[in-house]
């Protein structure tokens, strides 16, 4: 039976196995390097008996003259497999990519897979693990390698790809593809709004980023009918917005363009002013370092809004507009009211803590952080509050 392993190195280092016909375990590696040199690289023959595949992922340091000098093991799905790297990487003699930017080390993977029939497959939780070491390094491309894998796998067994289509999104937003990203919670979408879908209660959130989706994408018309959805049928939540927001990283110029565009909208909806679109242009406008503008807009949001609840999430924002601003005391009035009307908001006692922390108010802003990482912060800012925990821990 033939088989064909491919070998895929990141940053310009190319692997390409073959194997030989009638069961015969001979592998040619060829290693495509700066130098133009070849080179060998046995894939381990316990792998190959045991259809072990996975991903091994790399930390190459060079030494002054831009030679290979050590490495250091991230990640790997096996051990057969880090091993076959530990052992052949040193002897390989490769030099510098032009990927590493004359860096004295850089990122490398190796993905070992045999292409085969559909009926030998990959464990799914192996393929996901893999998807995530990928994510966690900065290798999209290869993330969405494995993602893409999944995907044919559960739309042949028709089962449930939200997670999946999640998972994807997210990989297509550190890409900046945005329109693929929109496709993605689309999917996610459709089955949030199916009839006893466990994913009902997201359907909220998932047309927030399908609108910011949508207007990143110039696809401003397909923006309405979630807007008209969120206006008529969701609570105001200033929070998925700037999580949302906070998740794109967006550069500067392309966050004031996305306040733009909702401002555009805004004007020409049908109806009365959204504050959606009105939310979507603030935040962006505060990722923008428009904060003087963002302010004002805040205040008016703010007016507007009768229930304790959502009064205490835009006092919480307002106060860190202010907070960015350098102006600390000020946030602070704003997120003490913030935590008196909401005391479960976490975040704004996380906000709150950084406001007496610049104050230097340290056990006060230890208890803030404390109170702020119990309630449970959202995933990007709980390792943050962790962090911050353990600082004023030591100085309160």
């Amino acid at each position: 039976m033939k088989k064909t392993i491919l070998l895929l190195f990141s940053l310009t280092l190319l692997f390409s196995f073959a194997f030989a016909q009638k069961g015969k375990a001979r592998l040619a590696s060829k290693v495509k390097v700066q130098t133009g040199e070849n080179h060998r690289l046995s894939y381990p023959l316990l792998a190959l008996y045991e259809e072990k595949e996975g991903l091994v992922i790399c930390r190459i340091y060079l030494d002054e003259a831009e030679n290979y000098q050590k490495h250091e093991l991230l990640y790997a799905t096996h051990e057969v497999l880090a091993k076959a790297v530990n052992e052949n990487l040193p002897e390989m003699g490769h030099t510098a990519s032009p990927a590493s930017g004359g860096k004295a080390h850089f990122l490398a993977t190796f993905v070992f897979e045999l292409q085969k029939g559909a009926e030998e497959l990959r464990p799914e939780a192996e393929l996901f693990q893999d998807a995530a070491a990928c994510k966690q390094y900065g290798f999209s491309d290869i993330a969405m390698h494995f993602y893409d894998q999944l995907l044919q796998r559960q739309r042949k067994a028709n089962s449930d790809q939200f997670e999946l289509n999640q998972a994807r999104a997210e990989v297509l937003l550190h890409m900046k593809r945005w329109a693929d990203a929109r496709q993605e919670v689309t999917h996610m979408l459709a089955e949030a709004r199916e009839e006893g879908s466990p994913y009902a209660h997201l359907q909220s959130q998932l047309r927030v980023q399908r609108c910011i989706l949508s207007l990143l994408s110039d696809q401003t018309n397909s923006a309405i009918a979630d807007i008209n959805w969120l206006d008529r049928y969701a609570e105001h939540n200033i929070f998925q917005i700037s999580e949302y927001i906070d998740q794109l990283h967006l550069p500067q110029k392309q966050t004031f363009e996305l306040a733009n565009t909702a401002d555009y909208m805004q004007s020409n909806m049908p109806t009365q002013a959204s504050f959606w679109l009105e939310g979507i242009a603030t935040v962006a406008l505060g990722h923008a370092h428009q904060q003087s503008e963002a302010y004002e807009r805040l205040l008016a949001l703010l007016e507007k809004e009768a229930e304790p609840e959502l009064q205490a999430a835009l006092l919480c924002q307002i106060g860190w507009n202010l907070y960015n601003q350098a102006k600390p005391a000020e946030a602070l009035a704003q997120l003490q009211e913030a935590t008196r009307l909401s005391p479960q908001m976490a975040q704004a006692h996380f906000y709150k803590a950084l406001s007496l922390a610049r104050l230097d108010y340290s056990a006060e802003a230890y208890e803030s952080m404390y109170n702020a990482v119990t309630l449970g912060l959202p995933d990007d800012k709980q390792e943050d509050g962790q962090q911050m925990l353990s600082v004023l821990a030591v100085g309160k």
